[in-house]
């Protein structure tokens, strides 16, 4: 089986290949995409050193399209989130003596770090598309895990801080804000949340989900890979939403707490006579019927 995209390569301004219509196997990965364009349509490509490939999804030819990583299935990308790719390359100079294969680069790049690939979803709801958003925030940071790191680790610090953020939104990130600040970083997640489209009130913060939140976060703090200079840019946010959450949630438990003590205490809270006074007025034309009724 098969499927049909529209694909080209660009090389800074350069168009190195106008759009093609191109038949794509299933099962082709974005990455493999690439070295079938260049065995090709770009031979002369193949030769030079290439610094940085970048694919990019769009639904219209005119749009940049979201980074899309190069392990993904290529026809599920385009089934899903749109049928036009583009391919963004760096290379020293097409005169450069010092020749590397370019497969050989793509190898290379891949064996030193990687992402975890997301399970394909036929029609992605805002949570899915957070998940893909957050893997995009890693990728454009330069993260990426070693092959030594197990993948579904990797995997579960994606899915678990994109539930987290998604937790927020739903209860209401102003209401969080109120007491505490999303780290600027976070911002770009959160505000998706529709409750019109789910017909129901948005859920409350307590301190159970809070404080389960807070944790699973937390314990990707002890890993070793996030004290590596490639997660330099997550890991100060990271630490301080997690903090911030377990605080709000001791700020809630202990509200509680008052509550009830202030429920249960036989002494009066709020002093009757200080809290409020009645006065009544007269109309000049005093209606006997009003008097006797009020």
């Amino acid at each position: 089986m098969s499927t049909h995209g529209k694909v080209h390569v660009l090389h800074a301004n350069k168009i190195l290949l106008p759009w093609h219509i191109i038949k794509i196997k299933k099962g082709t990965s974005v990455g493999e995409l690439f070295e079938w364009l260049i065995e090709n349509y770009l031979p002369e490509v193949a030769d030079q050193t290439i610094l940085n490939i970048e694919a990019r999804c769009a639904i219209t030819q005119d749009q940049k399209g979201d980074v899309v990583n190069m392990d993904c299935i290529a026809s599920n990308i385009i089934d899903d989130f749109g049928k036009f790719l583009t391919y963004q390359i760096q290379y020293e100079s097409f005169k450069n003596p010092t020749r590397k294969n370019a497969f050989d680069i793509m190898r290379e790049a891949a064996a030193a770090l990687y992402l975890p690939k997301l399970p394909s979803v036929k029609n992605p709801n805002s949570l899915d598309m957070l998940k893909q958003d957050v893997l995009n925030y890693i990728d454009l940071n330069k993260g990426g895990w070693k092959k030594n790191i197990i993948e579904k680790e990797a995997k579960d610090f994606v899915v678990d801080l994109s539930e987290t953020l998604w937790f927020v939104d739903k209860c209401g990130p102003d209401t969080f804000s109120q007491r505490y600040s999303i780290p600027k970083e976070f911002e770009q997640f959160v505000r998706r949340y529709d409750p019109s489209k789910h017909k129901k009130a948005r859920p409350h913060f307590n301190y159970d989900d809070l404080s389960y939140h807070a944790l699973t976060l937390k314990s990707y703090l002890k890993q070793s890979w996030i004290s590596t200079p490639r997660f330099d840019f997550l890991r100060i946010p990271l630490t301080k939403f997690s903090n911030d959450l377990q605080s709000y949630g001791d700020y809630l438990c202990n509200q509680n707490q008052r509550v009830k003590a202030n429920h249960a205490s036989k002494i009066l809270i709020v002093d009757e006579l200080d809290a409020g006074t009645l006065k009544i007025y007269f109309h000049p034309i005093r209606n006997p019927l009003l008097i006797l009724n009020y």
